[in-house]
């Protein structure tokens, strides 16, 4: 597990953050700059989260280079409760990987979290996961890494294979994606949040002609809104200062697939510029008039109303992106699935254990508002509360203790 060093003097905060970092990450937290400083002199991380108010840097002159140089393989992330434009770009020119503002959103986090580490490994200064798989790219997923293929099941972003479920809906969805990959159309998939859309998008690409070339999901709603257009397209050296050469997420994923997540989230100026790229297939890096071509196949996602209001998202790009639409069922919709995603999580938290038929039937009563991945940290949390007893009993599943946690994701939608 990857460990990350949360540097903030509002405990409350840090607390939060190990909350919603636990399972995914071996969390420490400190007080202040200098005992990060005094931590980092005797322990390595993975990632390191700094807020930037002066509570937690002091009087420190420049916190971000010195973190930086005290641990040149962490992924440096950092948040405030300001988050402006200006803030934003000044933390990135001093070496910040990504950034999240406070108090934190969970799918926020998570994302800075992962572009902070995928931009790390892209750029080899960080240890990026076990032997043999390919480097992460700067857009929080592994640019390289290979897709399932067209007989195997997709995976996760936490590596947890499959479209699980034989229920009538599912059947359906897994239909689309089987006809949806003989073509190269775009491809709109909706539903709530916890559903599985990265994951039929991986599926999708895993069982079309573009599976040995890259499949790059890129989160937008963790990219600020100042970054949005340089992450997409890409930047040359002096676009603004301390600008650097980069492709852009297009150029990477050139000849495979790229996967927008939560589309809705963007700026209409970068839908604009969106818009013209999909139709003339080429774009301009931030700072230049020079057009880059490219080919991919753009599979997009959301959990947002975009045809509701044309305000908020252009019509226009709403129709190059719609062409075929996939539709992810929420969990409460097939409860018959959740036996069979319940064991495939437990097998690969705690290989070996197994259900109960009373657990089970706990499963099936309680009406996942958070849909698949609620049901996995469900099942993560009682793997742990069933200790050395290798049957998962009722009062090991802790739905109830799901409800707050569920509603919020709720109201991401």
């Amino acid at each position: 597990m990857k460990t990350i060093l949360i540097v903030d003097a509002d405990g409350n905060a840090a607390d939060m953050a190990r909350v919603l970092l636990s399972g995914r990450y071996e969390a420490t937290a400190v007080h202040g700059y200098r005992e990060a400083c005094d931590l980092l002199g005797r322990r390595a991380f993975s990632l390191i989260l700094l807020d930037l108010a002066e509570s937690t840097v002091g009087d420190a002159r420049d916190p971000i280079r010195d973190l930086a140089r005290l641990a040149p393989h962490a992924a440096l992330v950092c948040s405030s409760s300001r988050g402006d434009p200006a803030q934003i770009v000044g933390a990135a020119r001093r070496g910040a990987a990504a950034f999240a503002t406070k108090p934190y959103d969970p799918g926020e986090l998570l994302g800075a979290l992962r572009m902070a580490m995928a931009e790390r490994c892209a750029s080899g200064q960080a240890d990026c996961g076990r032997a043999g798989e390919p480097a992460l790219s700067p857009y929080g997923s592994r640019s390289a890494r290979r897709a399932p293929g067209p007989d195997e099941p997709g995976a996760d972003g936490d590596g947890l294979c499959c479209l699980l479920g034989d229920h009538p809906a599912i059947a359906s969805v897994k239909e689309r994606i089987r006809l949806y990959a003989q073509h190269d159309s775009p491809v709109l998939i909706l539903g709530e949040s916890g559903t599985g859309k990265e994951l039929a998008a991986a599926e999708l690409h895993a069982r079309s002609s573009r599976r040995h070339r890259p499949f790059i999901p890129v989160d937008c709603a963790s990219i600020p809104e100042a970054l949005a257009e340089s992450q997409l397209f890409g930047t040359v050296r002096g676009a603004f200062t301390g600008s650097v050469e980069r492709r852009g997420v297009f150029e990477e994923g050139d000849g495979g697939t790229v996967f927008l997540d939560e589309v809705g989230e963007l700026s209409l100026p970068v839908q604009a510029k969106l818009l013209r790229a999909l139709e003339t297939r080429s774009g301009a890096r931030v700072g230049s008039h020079r057009q880059t071509r490219f080919d991919i196949r753009l599979v997009s996602a959301t959990n947002s109303p975009l045809f509701d209001d044309p305000r908020r998202f252009r019509p226009e790009l709403l129709n190059r992106l719609n062409t075929l639409v996939i539709r992810m069922p929420p969990l409460r919709n097939h409860p018959s699935d959740i036996p069979a995603m319940a064991r495939a999580f437990l097998s690969r938290f705690d290989p070996g254990k197994e259900l109960s038929p009373g657990a089970v039937e706990k499963l099936q009563e309680w009406h996942w508002p958070g849909n698949a991945r609620e049901l996995k940290n469900t099942i993560h949390r009682a793997a742990v509360l069933s200790g050395t007893h290798r049957t998962v009993a009722p009062d090991h599943i802790e739905t109830q203790s799901c409800a707050a946690w569920g509603a919020a994701q709720g109201r991401l939608l």
